[in-house]
Order: structure tokens, then C-alpha cells, then sequence
């Protein structure tokens, strides 16, 4: 274990007790495609991390993808997952709507 490890493992521990709010708050609402964009890069850093040698940052970014794949199913709001625009936040933005 080198010392990059241990500063991205603290890195990492932090970013996922800085979730935890948002994992508990049932009413916290959190766009899917953040969610699940932020997982999905995640899991890509963790195995970059994987093949520099690095072990325990990676399995810290391994549970920091888990959390925010659980924010992604549990605390987004109702709409369908990655459709409509990226910035739209539960239906505020898109589309102009023509009103008759």
C-alpha cells in the first residue's frame, strides 16, 4: 500500500459519508442521469485505480458507486430513467409546451 492509495481511499470515504444524507432522506430527490452517470464514472475510476495496483481505493469507489446507484433507484423523482433532457429536474425544464 503507497501513499496515493491512502489519500484517494480518504478522498473516497468522505465522498461517501457525504452521501449518506441524501441516502437517508427519504424525501431527498436526486435526478437519475446524475445518479446514474455519477455510478457509472465512478466504476470506471475504481478499475483505472484497479490496474495502477491501488486496492483499497478502488473498493472505496466501489461503495460510493453503490450508494449513488441506490440514490438512483430510490431517490429520483417519478419520471423515466435517462429520458428527456439531462437538466431537466423532475419535469421543470424541456420542451416548450404550447398552451391553447
Amino acid at each position: 500500500m503507497n501513499w496515493q492509495d491512502l489519500i484517494l481511499t480518504a478522498g473516497s470515504l468522505f465522498f461517501c459519508l457525504a452521501l449518506l444524507p441524501t441516502v437517508y432522506d427519504r424525501s431527498a430527490r436526486v435526478p437519475r442521469f446524475t445518479s446514474v452517470t455519477t455510478a457509472f464514472w465512478l466504476v470506471v475510476f475504481a478499475a483505472v485505480q484497479w490496474t495502477l495496483d491501488l486496492r483499497l481505493a478502488p473498493a472505496c469507489e466501489a461503495v460510493c458507486a453503490g450508494l449513488w446507484v441506490f440514490i438512483a433507484v430510490r431517490r429520483a423523482p417519478a419520471s423515466k430513467l435517462l429520458t428527456g433532457y439531462p437538466w431537466d429536474v423532475g419535469g421543470k425544464l424541456g420542451p416548450p409546451r404550447i398552451s391553447k
